[in-house]
Order: C-alpha cells, then sequence, then structure tokens
C-alpha cells in the first residue's frame, strides 16, 4: 500500500512467511493509506529500488523466489508514457458524398473531443441508397485517455497501448533504467496481472477465428482471486465471455454491491440469457435508486419488457429513461423504441424514428442498415400472417455492454449470418432451423456477424460503435440485431 516499507519490517515479514513453508512473495505497487503519504516511496525511485534490492537480498539468503509487477495498478502505464504511446480506440467517420468524388481529396469531420489526438488510417466507400451519392466510412486511430487505476505513488499516468511495439519497449525500457541506475538484480520473474489485457488478447483471437486461443488466456485469468469490486467486475467480464454464467452472477453480483459501473448492465444482461427475467426485473428496479443509473436501469427494464412481450411496458420504460436527466444510454434507449414499434408491427411508425435517429446519430451504422431494411419493408408490406421468412423471431433489446442477450426464438432464418455476441464473433453453435437461432431473422432485424444478410438480403455486418461514433471493439448485436451501444 503505497510501498510504504523499511528494511527492518521487510526482514520481520520475510522471516514470518519463510518460517510458515512460504517460499515466493509477489510485490504488486499499489495506492497508499491516507494519512500515511510521508512514508510512502515512489515507484522506481532510488528509495524504491533500495527496497526492492533488501527484499530480495533477504529473500536470497532464506532461499526465496520474489516475483514483480511489471507495473503498478492496471492496466500498465505510467507517468512516462507520452499520449502518442497511450491506449488507442478506432474512430469512425461515417459521410456522404458526391458519387464522383475522390476519396483521397476527402476531407472528413473528426468528433471534436478527437481532433487533437487521432491520425487517419484508412478510408473506404460504399453504396448509397441516396442517387449520385455513395457512402464513405473513414477510420481514425483515437487515444482512450485511460489513466492507470488505483496506480502506486509514482506509478501515475496514462495506460500504454499493448499492441504497440515502440509503446512496450519504451516502458518496458524505463524499468530496465531504474534496475540498471540502481544496480538491482532482476527479481526471479516479472509478471503481468491485467485483467484488461487478458480480454484484450481473447478478443483479438476471437476476431481472428482463433477464439480457442484466445480462450486460453481467459481460463488462466480465471484463476486470479478478485481483490475489490473492480476485479470482481473484470473477472465477471472473462467469465461471461468464457460463458461461465454462473461464475460471472457471483462476480457481478459483488461488483454490484460496490457500484461498479457496468456492473448491473452485464448482471441483467446474464439472467436475460438464462430467461430470468424476474431476477434482471428485480435488479435494474433496485439500481433505479443509485445516482446516475436512471437511464441504464430503465433500459435494462425495457429490454425485460420486450423478453416479456410487453411492448406498451418496453415504451414506457423508454420514455422513463429519455426523461431521467442522466443522458447516459440516450442512444441506446431511441434505437431500442425504434425496436419495439417494429415488434409492435408499426413499421410506419418505426421508420419516422428511424430516420429522425439517422439524422441524430449519423455515425450509427446500425442505424443505416435498420433504416434502409425499414423502407424495404413499408415499400412491400405484406400481411404478417403470410410473411413466410420468420417475422416473429427473437425478443431482446440494446443495451450499454457490448454484448447480446437474445439469439432470437421462433420464425425461420432470413438470412445466412450467425447470432452475435458482443465481442463481434460467430455464434457456432447456430443452425438455419425454424429456431431462428442463426440470428438472422425474416423481419429483417440485425443478423449478427460477418457475411451474413438480412431476410431481405441487405449486409448484416459488424462494426460497434459507440454511442460518440468510437469503435466499440464488439459489434454487441442481440440475435434480432438490436444496437449495444457503449
Amino acid at each position: 500500500m503505497g510501498s510504504a516499507v523499511d528494511s527492518l519490517n521487510l526482514e520481520w515479514n520475510l522471516a514470518e512467511l519463510r518460517d510458515h513453508g512460504i517460499r515466493t512473495v509477489e510485490i504488486t505497487p499499489l495506492y497508499g493509506v491516507k494519512g500515511n503519504e510521508r512514508n510512502e516511496l515512489r515507484f522506481l525511485s532510488p528509495e524504491w529500488m533500495h527496497a526492492l534490492r533488501v527484499t530480495e537480498e533477504i529473500a536470497s539468503r532464506d532461499s526465496m523466489e520474489v516475483d514483480l509487477n511489471n507495473g503498478t495498478g492496471w492496466p500498465f502505464g505510467g507517468p512516462w508514457i507520452t499520449l502518442d504511446e497511450a491506449a488507442c480506440k478506432a474512430v469512425f467517420v461515417d459521410t456522404l458524398v458526391d458519387k464522383s468524388a475522390d476519396i483521397n481529396k476527402i476531407t472528413f469531420t473528426v468528433p471534436e473531443k478527437e481532433q487533437k489526438t487521432s491520425r487517419f488510417y484508412a478510408a473506404h466507400a460504399f453504396p448509397s441508397d441516396i442517387k449520385g451519392k455513395k457512402r464513405v466510412i473513414a477510420l481514425y486511430v483515437g487515444r482512450t485517455r485511460q489513466k492507470v487505476k488505483r496506480a502506486a505513488p509514482g506509478g501515475e499516468g496514462w495506460v500504454i497501448d499493448h499492441f504497440d511495439r515502440r509503446a512496450v519497449h519504451d516502458f518496458l525500457a524505463h524499468i530496465d533504467s531504474a534496475f540498471a541506475a540502481s544496480h538491482t538484480p532482476y527479481p526471479t520473474t516479472f509478471f503481468n496481472d491485467s485483467y484488461e489485457v487478458y480480454l484484450q488478447i481473447y478478443t483479438c483471437y476471437a476476431r481472428n477465428n482463433r477464439e480457442a486461443d484466445g480462450a486460453a488466456y481467459l481460463k488462466e485469468a480465471q484463476e486470479k482471486i478478485p481483490q475489490t469490486p473492480e476485479e470482481s467486475y473484470e473477472m465477471g467480464r472473462i467469465n461471461f465471455e468464457l460463458k461461465d454464467y454462473d461464475a460471472a452472477i457471483n462476480d457481478l453480483k459483488t461488483a454490484v454491491e460496490g457500484n461498479v459501473d457496468g456492473a448491473v448492465m452485464l448482471l441483467g444482461k446474464i439472467y436475460l440469457l438464462n430467461g430470468n427475467t424476474d431476477s434482471a426485473r428485480e435488479l435494474f428496479r433496485s439500481g433505479l435508486s443509485t445516482e446516475g443509473q436512471g437511464s441504464v436501469c430503465y433500459n435494462g427494464l425495457a429490454l425485460c419488457d420486450i423478453a416479456d412481450g410487453d411492448y406498451d411496458g418496453a415504451l414506457s420504460n423508454i420514455s422513463s429513461g429519455l426523461s431521467s436527466g442522466d443522458g447516459k444510454v440516450q442512444e441506446e434507449l431511441l434505437f431500442n423504441e425504434i425496436i419495439v414499434y417494429e415488434k409492435k408491427l408499426d413499421f410506419t411508425t418505426a421508420l419516422e424514428k428511424a430516420k429522425e435517429f439517422a439524422e441524430s446519430y449519423p455515425q450509427n451504422t446500425d442505424a443505416a442498415r435498420e433504416l434502409k431494411f425499414l423502407q424495404n419493408r413499408t415499400k412491400a408490406a405484406p400481411p404478417a400472417s403470410s410473411d413466410t421468412s420468420g417475422s416473429t423471431g427473437g425478443t431482446g433489446g440494446t443495451d450499454s455492454t457490448g454484448a447480446g442477450t437474445e439469439s432470437g426464438t421462433g420464425g425461420t432464418s432470413g438470412g445466412t449470418a450467425e447470432s452475435g455476441y458482443g465481442d463481434g464473433r460467430a455464434d457456432t453453435s447456430g443452425t438455419d432451423s425454424d429456431t431462428g437461432t442463426d440470428g438472422a431473422y425474416g423481419d429483417g432485424t440485425y443478423a449478427g456477424t460477418d457475411d451474413g444478410t438480412y431476410g431481405d438480403g441487405t449486409y448484416a455486418g459488424t462494426d460497434g460503435t459507440y454511442s460518440d461514433g468510437t469503435y466499440a471493439g464488439t459489434d454487441g448485436a442481440y440475435g434480432d440485431g438490436t444496437y449495444s451501444g457503449n
């Protein structure tokens, strides 16, 4: 805690561990204790390195090993990390231009808060329904501006971009220089205990059809024991990805009790996946009293209503969420409103809402696909009883956690895509049976991932944007295709 150690107490503690048969110790520098600041040692300072050297000398004398966390807090980072080496995110700019426009000469408007830290990476053109126009989506590399959580004194700063070779090299070189300057031997082992990195590695593998390789990293992370509500939330996310829902529920309950942001929605999502709308509804109702969670919980209650087929109740909860004032998940609420009108078979109102949504959120590519479907649907407008493409498939909705709750039931498969998980990979258990579990519904709602199509043949795709237009890293598609937002 704050690296507030001294030689005398290091000697005593190591002797106690040795006498009780413990032969390996771990050093993980963390935040300090309020009121004890004057005793703290700053990470990698000469005083800190001296304390480490003393620890290693005592341990070596007593045949003990010393393992050192390769950073402080989590994820790794520090004050020596510059913003251009900090953790990245993708920022998408979606625009319509004249069909004859040269894509290499287009000036894109990046969101204001991203302009100083984003750089252009690539742009691609796509067909548009608007005559004489084409759609161009540009990708910019931005920065998350995430800071090290629970950093030790001297370890505060930007989180590094773990996938940038130069950033990792510079991060480790700074640590190496402290060892060299103080003539301190390396510990027995350096290690990494960041839950976020496990999830990032898994996502990279999953997107490249190597989910089994990525799962091995998550299973390794499962061996860790969460020490804080925040760690319980991260472990809950890991268990969710591994579909160990019972373990995830236990972890997330701890995180909910600790008021960790995102825990309520993810726990509610799992309840909905298990068909337990009663528990989900109770959870979301209890969360309404938590400051800043009003819109999130009303959105969750709307999802429960959608799952139960109570569409009027869903619209009421969406309305309450929109008027709650916190605006936290406004985009998701408005998108779910469109889906509810679809499920009520009121395609005219759904189309009007979709047009308004597309104007307010032009970078939301899910909305563009939804709008195209509704335009096609209202043109054809076949009687519901004669629709053989599975128009009754699926319940669900959008939430802020980036993963789906429904694979859809009832109604034949209207396309080729499989139901999407929150990280954008396919659910390989999907089938082309009359249960609609491949996620491509005949009514055209979002089919999921890869090259799947809607029942009307339009592209189902994935892109997963946050509500601010930045890339979520997940497509977060429900089985009925509703938007998962941020």
